[in-house]
């Protein structure tokens, strides 16, 4: 059996289009990591948060996408999970 691996993303500030920022995505992005942990015993090591600034990048995402896959084999598991927030601009 592999190895299960899982990059966690959280945008919550959208620059480019001007919204108020959503800064309890965050929370979700913690309270994911626990429940991998904890009801999937994935180890805490295996598990790569990105976006705790509240902000992603193109190149921080695809960098952490490279970083979380390093040495993934064909019988390893990757979850990934997108903590997307947006509100109302007016």
């Amino acid at each position: 059996m592999g190895t299960i691996k899982a990059l966690l993303v959280g945008v919550c500030e959208y620059i480019t289009i001007k919204c108020p920022p959503l800064p309890l995505c965050k929370n979700d992005l913690y309270a994911m990591r626990t429940a991998l942990i904890h009801g999937l015993n994935i180890n805490s090591d295996n598990i790569l948060l990105c976006g705790e600034t509240g902000i992603v990048t193109k190149n921080e995402l695809v960098t952490s996408i490279h970083t979380i896959l390093k040495g993934a084999t064909e019988e390893d598991t990757f979850i990934f999970t997108s903590q997307v927030m947006v509100g109302k601009t007016a």
